[in-house]
């Protein structure tokens, strides 16, 4: 397996944040830069693994690289930052706490001894609470209340 010197990652983290807000990378140049032949499945996925690395790397200097599939990395403007985290992060944590509440709501109990009894119902009670707090925390913002407005600001 092939091992990785930090100095790529490092050369690769340099890279992106000596671009602009709003450049386009194209996943060959990044690809090229971490010796990867993204046209060979698994050094595809190996090259995706690291990107999520690199990242969450980036963060950390202020760029969020949003992926446009077939071509790269988009670096997300300031303004589009707040949007994006709303509907990439805040938005997907309700989904899933919404699935979870699917899958605990279909689970067959049936054959759980007493204590995974307590267990799930302990579970489903978090779950429930949690899907309710977010509901209620997300609606009473000011977020939400201006959501149409921060959607259509036009700069």
């Amino acid at each position: 397996m092939k091992e990785f010197k930090k100095g790529k990652v490092q050369e690769v983290v340099e890279f992106i944040c000596s671009k602009n807000y709003g450049d386009t990378i194209t996943a060959n140049e990044l690809a090229t830069m971490l010796e990867y032949d993204i046209s060979i499945e698994i050094q595809r996925i190996k090259f995706q693994r690291k990107m999520n690395q690199i990242k969450k790397i980036v963060l950390d200097y202020g760029y969020i690289l949003k992926t446009i599939l077939g071509v790269g990395y988009y670096i997300l403007k300031p303004k589009q930052i707040s949007g994006h985290c709303y509907h990439t992060y805040i938005l997907r944590s309700q989904k899933l706490l919404e699935k979870s509440e699917q899958v605990l709501r279909n689970t067959d109990v049936t054959e759980l001894s007493t204590q995974r009894m307590a267990e799930y119902t302990d579970m489903r009670n978090l779950n429930r609470q949690l899907i309710e707090n977010m509901s209620n925390t997300i609606n009473s913002s000011n977020y939400k209340s201006n959501e149409e407005i921060y959607n259509n600001i036009s700069d």
